[in-house]
């Protein structure tokens, strides 16, 4: 956790201006164009309130903590800040003329302004104090000198950096036109009546010369998070400067974000969301206009420019469908982070925490159907993030709700959250379990590899290759300087060319292959694919058919098809995770201790188990390879600094840093053709339980070809399969065809008693007409169908068919039962019920039902065929024709003779 507390002092505080949320009082307005200036002060007040953290008590040691927080990062900013006559800087380590990329150079100003406004905040807030290096406590709170301090950098700014004669020439927009009016939004809120009216006057009208349109970002029109940016900057100023108008046009600008798209910006209703297009960004961008959404809506509520846009409600669904699945015990996972995995100041609990503010804040004034599962939630991921407090980087305000939530014994929290989540629309995976998550990031020709701008993600070329994560609990194992000290070419879950990557190389590059995705069954187990081509962001010709296959205590892992002719190794990943600070964990292959030394390689042949110690009780890992295969293994210290990954000036750190790490990987040599790998991770399970499961597994891969890639869950009755081609041949379960497909597509099957569930998707997303399955096994008849699944026969096989135009990767699901008696008698009984069945005839059909099971539990097959030829003479029994009616003699003598002719196959 180095400079952790650093951390959360200095850019937390920063971040105010980005995520900001306000305190729950009622406002009542007049016109809502015009206003009275009383509306105005009501709602700047309210505003305020916010930023300084409303009425909380000193006597609260995590609120007491908070407050020494505030008041060190302002004295800290304070103390070196240049007081007098500055030239081209106000903190001598924001000069912006030693930065030598243009794009950078608005940086140093945005910075500046924030340092301003969380000095502004300790002016502000009540108890601010801190003791000097003499000993001597120096009160910030209400402090004249801070106070003129602040002026005088806001003047300095104003008159060299940020005034209406200034242009954004081949700088960042995003400081010009966004980064710096937040900040200096919230300070002008917070010192309001220090300020002239001329000092506002001149403040408001640089913002308006920037960000003069609600709707519009640096020029072009905003959509996603850059919308609710603008927005919030416009809004804020309006109500700063008494501009009904102006905030009305800021509320209206909103509306566009609450609906769901189909393509391009914004959340979609899978839960996927995208930004700048194809880049998946649920954890930055989404995270940021959550945040400033969820605040806005609250500040206007209440008032006349209060938001009543109709699809309001979606901001409630995007929590469950888009938040709830990728917070993992208090942390953001990376897969949904873009290019924020590279900032070493946001890292993925702080990032977590971000993220779970406005949620926390909705919770506060949500509909009743809403805010018990949002409180409940919170209060799970409050509660189980053992590694890094809520209290330590939240801000006071949410600090005191959270400890409202937290503290109230009616509120259970929700516990954790097992299910399967294909996103299709972002080529993301989540798969949770108990005790343990796992994440999965992919690219096709829809969705980008990476993103690397403004000089960020510089080494994130391999995020979008397959790239897979494992969540356990060991919490700190992608906090802790992760990112920025593991081997990016190596990356787990990933098969890649090993040749040299320049900085940003084949950024932003979508893939030639259309298949990547999945589907899910009961909601709780998954399987995705992709297939994978280096030609456009590489220019190589590695090619590769990988998929993953999500089950209760095991996630199996296949590559096939993997061909190159570019004369360099290939790899596939396994693992590369990062151990203790001693290098020690326990490495055992085959069940033999391999050396601890931090140095220590090797070349491991016939391997069928490794078991890697984890860094905390109940994060070992196991390792299974229905193969035995030589697997290349790594013990080594890393030494690495952030600065390698992200030279912007916001989010760099130039310190080394050294974590160690375990690395796993398989060569698949130079120029492999049809090369393969299977391994199985095993989460949690000690060297033992990995033994005796490999001895035992639970698994058996089907099929493992460029073909069919196919996977069997023995204990949980799975059959999981992802068809690459068109026309694939049957896929075999015991020696016998069980499942075809005429399309490319993903299937899963599963067997629950006398129900078979089947879920099927298009991952290509391109099939405009239908999927065609066969599944060798008998139904009765149809218990669920989702609309456009047309079954046209239940026996002898089950034939279906997918209406897949326009699903854009959507899993569609049936359940039938299972020809049987079971399945015969729920037909009796519903006949029954209706009247279609009754009297004598009805307790005899029973009988016979019972008789037959109970013969054929004990194998006794003639017996239970026998059983159900009486069946069938008490239907056609010419004496009881009044106790039925013809639909069911029809329906039950079909099935019974269906079944009799199943029971006397071969």
């Amino acid at each position: 956790m180095r400079h952790l507390l650093s951390i959360v002092g200095k850019t937390l505080l920063a971040f105010l201006v980005v995520f900001a949320t306000i305190l729950p009082f009622a406002v009542k307005h007049s016109s809502a164009a015009e206003g009275t200036s009383t509306d105005f002060e009501v709602l700047r007040q309210k505003w305020k309130s916010y930023l300084v953290g409303g009425n909380f008590s000193l006597e609260d040691p995590d609120v007491a903590s908070k407050v020494n927080i505030i008041a060190k990062t302002a004295y800290d900013y304070w103390e070196p800040m240049v007081k007098t006559n500055p030239d081209n800087y106000i903190w001598e380590d924001l000069d912006d003329s030693v930065i030598t990329v243009e794009k950078s150079k608005s940086s140093p100003m945005t910075l500046a302004y924030q340092r301003l406004n969380a000095m502004a905040v300790a002016y502000e807030t009540k108890g601010a104090a801190i003791k000097n290096s003499s000993g001597e406590t120096v009160t910030l709170y209400q402090n004249p000198q801070l106070i003129t301090d602040i002026k005088n950098g806001l003047n300095w700014l104003y008159q060299k950096k940020y005034n209406t004669n200034r242009s954004i020439g081949k700088t960042n927009w995003f400081d010009w036109c966004i980064g710096t009016p937040l900040a200096l939004n919230d300070t002008v809120v917070l010192i309001y009546d220090q300020l002239s009216k001329q000092e506002i006057s001149n403040y408001m009208a640089v913002i308006d010369k920037f960000t003069p349109d609600p709707t519009k970002a640096n020029g072009g029109k905003a959509t996603g998070a850059n919308l609710m940016y603008v927005a919030q900057v416009v809004g804020i100023r309006s109500i700063i400067l008494g501009d009904g108008d102006k905030l009305a046009a800021s509320r209206d600008a909103i509306s566009p974000l609450f609906e769901y798209v189909t393509t391009g910006d914004g959340f979609y209703k899978d839960g996927s969301f995208l930004q700048h297009g194809n880049h998946p960004y649920t954890g930055g961008y989404g995270k940021a206009l959550l945040a400033n959404l969820v605040s806005f809506v609250y500040l206007l509520d209440g008032s006349d420019w209060k938001v009543k846009d109709p699809n309001l409600d979606n901001m409630y669904k995007w929590i469950f469908d888009s938040y709830e699945p990728v917070i993992y015990k208090g942390g953001l996972m990376d897969i949904i982070r873009g290019r924020e995995i590279s900032r070493f100041n946001q890292q993925d609990h702080l990032m977590g925490h971000e993220t779970i503010r406005p949620i926390l804040h909705l919770a506060s004034f949500a509909p009743p159907q809403y805010a018990a599962r949002l409180k409940s939630m919170v209060k799970e991921w409050i509660q189980s993030d053992t590694y890094l407090s809520f209290y330590e980087t939240a801000p006071i305000y949410h600090v005191v709700l959270a400890k409202q939530i937290v503290n109230d014994s009616t509120i259970k929290p929700r516990g954790e959250l097992v299910t399967n989540r294909q996103f299709a629309n972002m080529d993301r995976t989540v798969h949770l379990r108990p005790d343990f998550g796992f994440a999965l990031g992919m690219s096709s020709s829809r969705i980008y590899n990476y993103e690397s701008i403004n000089d960020e993600n510089l080494k994130g070329w391999y995020m979008g290759d397959g790239a897979t994560y494992l969540y356990n609990s060991d919490l700190s194992q992608y906090s802790d300087d992760y990112w920025g000290t593991v081997n990016m070419y190596r990356i787990p879950g990933t098969t890649v060319d090993t040749q040299t990557r320049k900085s940003s190389e084949g950024q932003s590059k979508a893939s030639a292959e259309d298949w990547v995705g999945g589907t899910n069954i009961a909601g709780l187990y998954g399987v995705s694919g992709m297939a994978s081509n280096g030609s456009k962001a590489w220019k190589n010709t590695l090619t590769a058919k990988k998929s993953w296959f999500m089950f209760d205590d095991e996630v199996v892992a296949l590559g096939a098809g993997i061909n190159s002719t570019d004369n360099r190794t290939i790899e596939t990943t396994i693992e590369n995770r990062k151990i203790k600070n001693d290098g020690t964990n326990e490495l055992t292959v085959n069940g033999v201790a391999k050396s601890a030394n931090l140095g220590w390689q090797e070349s491991i042949n016939d391997v069928k188990t490794i078991h890697l110690q984890g860094n905390t009780t109940g994060s070992d890992i196991g390792y299974y390879f229905p193969e035995p295969t030589t697997i290349n293994a790594l013990r080594e210290a890393r030494t690495d600094k952030w600065s390698n990954s992200n030279l912007y000036p916001k989010f760099t750190d130039d310190s080394d840093v050294t974590r160690n790490f375990v690395t796993l990987w398989k060569d698949h040599g130079k120029n492999p053709v049809n090369d393969t790998y299977e391994y199985v991770l095993l989460p949690n399970k000690t060297s033992s339980q990995t033994t005796d499961y490999a001895n035992n597994p639970d698994i058996q891969v089907l099929k493992n070809s460029g073909d069919v890639q196919a996977v069997q869950e023995k204990k949980l009755n799975i059959v999981a399969a992802n068809f690459w081609n068109d026309n694939s041949q049957p896929l075999k379960v015991d020696g016998k065809d069980f499942i075809s497909s005429d399309k490319k597509a993903s299937v899963m099957t599963m067997q629950s008693g006398n129900e078979l569930e089947i879920s099927v998707s298009d991952p290509t997303q391109k099939n405009a007409g239908t999927i065609n399955l066969e599944i060798n096994n008998p139904a009765a008849f149809v218990v669920s169908a989702d609309s456009g699944v047309s079954i046209s026969h239940t026996y002898p096989t089950i034939k279906l068919s997918i209406d897949v135009k326009n699903a854009k990767g959507k899993t569609f699901k049936v359940k039938l039962a299972l020809l049987s008696v079971d399945s015969i008698n729920k037909l009796v009984d519903d006949y029954a019920n209706s009247g279609g069945v009754q009297g004598a005839l009805l307790v005899q059909l029973k009988e016979n039902l019972t008789q037959a099971q109970d013969q054929y539990s004990k194998q006794h097959l003639p017996q239970a065929v026998k059983s159900l030829q009486d069946f069938q003479k008490h239907i056609n029994n010419k004496g009881l024709q009044d106790q039925i009616s013809g639909s069911a003699k029809e329906e039950l003598s079909t099935k019974v003779e269906q079944l009799i002719e199943y029971w006397s196959q071969p």
